[in-house]
Parts: C-alpha cells; structure tokens; sequence
C-alpha cells in the first residue's frame, strides 16, 4: 500500500519525478486556475452582461491560445533565462490548453443549442471553425502521446518529430481567433505577432543566435513591425479597412497601444532581461 501512495504522490501535478514538493510546480498549477476563476467571477458577478456564453466563448478561447503559446515560450524561456527547470511545466501548460480548449468547445455547443445540424453548417461554411477543429484534433493527439509510458514506447526521436506538430496546432488555434466574429484588432494580432517571435527565435536558434542581446533586440523589432503589417493587410482583405490607415493607427498611440506596440514591448523585455543576464556578442551554448 506504501508502494501505491509513493506512486500517486509522484504523479500529482506539484510533485517532481522523486515525489518531492516543487514550488514552481505547484504554483503554475495554481496559475492555470486564474483564468477560470476569472471567468467564472466575473460571470457571476454580472460583468458579462445579458448574454454571458457569447464573452465566455471568447475567453475561454482567448485563455487556451494563450497557454498553447506558453509553451511554445519554455524553450526560449531555459535557454535566455538559464531556467532549465522550466522543462517541468511544459507538459502542465499544454495539458491546461487542451483542457481549456474543450471548455471552449463546450460552451459553443451549449451556444448553438446542441444543434448538431448548425454546428456541421456552421463547420462546412466557416473556415475559422474548420481551423479550430483540427487544431483540437492535434492537442487531443498532442495529448494522448504525452503520458511517460507513451514516450516511451515511442522513443524520443519520434516523440520529438510528432508533438513538432504543436507549431501547427498553434498556428491553426491563432488563426481561428483571428478569423472569430467581431476580432477586428487588437488580442488576436498580438497573438499573431508573439507567434511569429516564437517561430523566429527558433530559426535564429538554429545558428546559436537565440540568447544574443543585440539580435533579441532586432527580433523585436521585427516582430512589431511583422505584427502591424500583418494587422493592416489581413483587415484590408477581411474587412476592406484601408491598409495606410491601419498602419497608422498600428504605429500612433490614438487609441491606446496597438498590437504591434505590444509586441514590441514584449520583446525588449526579453532582450533587456538577456542584456542584464551577460547575453552580449556570444553563441548561445549547444543545444543539448
């Protein structure tokens, strides 16, 4: 009976593989609540209005797009930070997207009335939902090879090439935010453009570039600007916005910080935090 509880202690989410304690287990576990809790409080508390599953689809999306793209940020994350022990929480953080993702399919269904005739017409007509489906579909595959016994019997090398696929998976759940009813800027496209510094900073990696301050701060650069032209001609081609205007808006502060600002901003903080660690004109080690 000792044998079964010294099992299940090590399987818990806030215990590491010797069934100790691990605080940064234990509270980016707690953290993966926040943005139910939010939801849920916000809800009760009236603040979604009249019809609250219309925001609650929104978020719940909007939380599970988020936590995909987190661990896409682990890699980057050890190698700039020097966190190795960040590796930990990666498998929590995609196993969280996916739970929040079928939250999100959930309360659409609820949405529609568990009319499954709307639903199939609703899937043939709108490309945005056909995205959101097989992106599902990968983060249900992502998640069934996850489990020790599967990597396992896989091996690494394999394992390694099938969950490669959560780039597309990403791309996919992105891509149907963007496409969502009433996303005419702003969180999707910042969506967008951490994306494409997650997809850029790999490629940099691969020449060992990926923890020099200076080419971190160029990164960010170009992921703002990416992110503003990318704004500009996606709603000039969906919702016939003029593409001079967009990029006007993208690069003033009338209405507040625009995606591209963000993204910006985003990015300096990586780069400021690799210039304070020492990261300056050398390589980055060899990945191992």
């Amino acid at each position: 009976m000792s044998g079964v509880s010294s099992v299940l202690g090590r399987k818990v989410p806030w215990r590491d593989r010797q069934g100790r304690l691990s605080a940064l287990k234990a509270a980016v576990f707690a953290l993966l609540f926040a943005p139910a809790a939010v939801m849920i409080g916000t809800w009760l508390g009236g603040g979604y209005g009249l019809t609250p599953i219309v925001p609650l689809i929104y978020w719940s999306g909007a939380a599970a797009a988020w936590l995909l793209l987190a661990t896409l940020f682990v890699t980057p994350a050890r190698r700039i930070f020097r966190q190795n022990r960040l590796i930990a929480v990666r498998r929590m953080l995609g196993v969280a997207s996916l739970a929040y993702t079928l939250g999100h399919l959930a309360i659409y269904v609820v949405l529609r009335g568990f009319d499954a005739g709307a639903i199939f017409a609703e899937i043939t007509s709108r490309l945005g939902i056909a995205a959101a489906l097989l992106a599902l579909a990968g983060l249900l595959a992502l998640g069934a090879t996850s489990l020790d016994a599967t990597i396992a019997r896989l091996g690494p090398v394999a394992w390694n090439r099938l969950h490669s696929m959560v780039y597309i998976v990403a791309a996919l759940a992105i891509l149907h935010f963007v496409m969502a009813p009433g996303s005419g800027g702003g969180l999707p496209f910042l969506m967008v453009g951490v994306y494409a510094w997650l997809m850029a900073w790999r490629v940099l990696e691969r020449f060992r570039l990926g923890t020099r301050a200076p080419v971190l701060f160029g990164l960010a650069l170009v992921a703002a600007l990416f992110t503003a032209g990318f704004e500009a001609v996606w709603l000039a081609l969906s919702h016939g916005y003029p593409a001079l205007e967009t990029l006007r808006f993208n690069f003033s502060l009338e209405l507040g910080p625009s995606a591209a600002w963000r993204v910006l901003a985003l990015g300096l903080l990586v780069a400021g935090a690799a210039a304070a660690l020492g990261h300056g004109g050398r390589p980055s080690p060899a990945r191992r």
